[in-house]
């Protein structure tokens, strides 16, 4: 994929702005919104669309067992979501937060809906869905840790349905 990070901001940035802005309250809703972001800036490149990211080549996401994750955000995030008196650490500079706002908030809006009415299984099963995470995933048992990439170029690959799927779940 040709996406471009010509924002000047880092797909931390993005982390730190859904934890702030959007309220994201665990580690797991924050790995399934940051995939769902990642899944349509490169649908929408696959379709044509010029697109810029805060995704650098370097950040891919490994196909853990609940889904896609990104293992420096996991990692660097995890243990900020269990103390309430540091979550002051993730606060967002009011400049970025307009850009990402504007670049981000109608993927962002579209997944938490779907979590708001569904919970955060459903965001799991969708990811399970995906044939980047399905091929990454290939030849290891269901409970089984892996640290497997998945393929950019396959992320915006789904089974049969999974568009009808992502609309039931709306």
């Amino acid at each position: 994929m040709k996406l471009k990070n010509n924002l000047n901001l880092t797909v931390n940035d993005l982390a730190v702005y859904l934890v702030d802005k959007k309220i994201i309250n665990s580690p797991l809703l924050l790995q399934k919104i940051l995939f769902f972001v990642r899944y349509e800036e490169l649908k929408k490149e696959k379709n044509g669309e010029k697109q810029e990211t805060v995704f650098n080549i370097n950040d891919k996401f490994e196909a853990w067992i609940n889904g896609p994750v990104h293992r420096d955000i996991y990692f660097g995030f995890r243990n900020f979501f269990n103390f309430d008196d540091e979550k002051d650490v993730f606060k967002i500079d009011e400049n970025k937060s307009k850009i990402l706002s504007k670049r981000y908030d109608f993927f962002i809006d579209k997944y938490l809906n779907i979590y708001n009415k569904n919970g955060i299984w459903k965001l799991v099963e969708l990811t399970h869905k995906n044939i980047a995470w399905i091929k990454a995933r290939k030849g290891i048992d269901k409970n089984e840790p892996s640290t497997n990439k998945l393929d950019d170029n396959l992320i915006p690959e789904n089974e049969p349905g999974f568009e009808e799927i992502l609309n039931n779940f709306k």
